[in-house]
């Protein structure tokens, strides 16, 4: 009887689970899985260089640059937080405040401890008028860092805003604890003793900020500041030399000329506070301080009248 050629069903089956064995080991190799991978988009790392471009762009002081990139980028990598507080920035540099209020508070979410964005988050609540929710993100911000300056600079200026200054100075007062030289920080202060009538610490607060800054480089405004400071508390030759050292180094300003005049005449200084009143009015020829002055200064002066 002749032999049957034909195989087994068993070995045909066995030698079908070689192959598929075969099949599965040499796409297993590196070669293969590169290959894999180079054909599969790079999601992340296209994401990762969008950004790194809005954030170049931002730097550069190109807004709608940085915007266009990092719209793109959050996109991709829509829950990364560090792209949606970028874009964040972005937009509220663009003008978008709402859609960028929106951006910074999910980078909150999605980054919790992040103290920077939600700082982020609180300043721009403000900035919109919303002091009561930019209390919360201040509060969220020292619950997170305690010793960050700028977490309890940022509730004062809430609750300043929201008319609790007492408040606002315990907040002030702990934020120089961890910044006693923030020349932002030591101006709030200032100002806040000076709309609360306080004179003497808000003299004491302007010391502490000239103080910060080599001599010969104060600024104007503080110097002016202070000038008016000692006038308010009747120290009219101290007032005088420091407007003096603030007209010296500030643009054109007709209420600071002004405000120098009046020094000088409560110190009998009157041809000097001529000359002042009338530089003030050469800046604003329509300035009524000046001209109330001059008029006081000048009775027969027809043309002040």
């Amino acid at each position: 009887m002749a032999l049957n050629s034909r195989r087994p069903p068993l070995f045909r089956s066995t030698n079908c689970r070689r192959l598929c064995l075969l099949l599965v080991g040499l796409a297993m190799l590196p070669g293969c899985r590169a290959l894999a991978r180079r054909q599969a988009p790079d999601v992340v790392g296209q994401a990762k260089q969008m950004w790194r471009r809005g954030v170049a762009a931002l730097d550069a002081g190109k807004a709608g640059e940085a915007e266009s990139w990092l719209r793109k980028a959050a996109a991709a990598t829509p829950k990364d937080a560090a792209t949606q507080h970028q874009l964040a920035e972005a937009l509220w540099q663009t003008g978008k405040h709402d859609e960028a209020l929106t951006c910074v508070e999910e980078a909150c979410r999605y980054a919790p401890t992040n103290i920077e964005a939600a700082i982020r988050a609180g300043e721009m609540r403000l900035a919109n008028g919303d002091a009561g929710q930019a209390v919360a993100w201040g509060e969220r911000a020292i619950e997170i860092d305690s010793r960050h300056a700028a977490a309890w600079a940022l509730r004062g200026r809430s609750n300043e805003k929201l008319g609790k200054t007492d408040l606002a100075l315990a907040d002030y007062q702990q934020a120089l604890r961890y910044a006693p030289t923030d020349a932002e920080l030591l101006t709030d202060v200032a100002e806040l003793y000076r709309d609360r009538g306080d004179h003497r610490r808000c003299l004491t607060t302007l010391h502490q900020l000239l103080d910060a800054y080599p001599p010969g480089q104060e600024p104007a405004e503080a110097l002016a500041m202070t000038g008016e400071t000692y006038q308010a508390l009747g120290r009219s030759r101290d007032a005088t030399e420091t407007l003096l050292l603030a007209a010296e180094r500030a643009p054109a300003d007709a209420n600071l000329y002004c405000r120098l005049a009046e020094a000088q005449a409560a110190c009998g200084q009157n041809g000097r506070a001529v000359v002042e009143a009338q530089r003030a009015l050469s800046v604003d020829s329509s300035h009524q301080g000046s001209r109330q002055l001059l008029a006081r200064l000048q009775p027969g002066d027809a043309t002040l009248r």
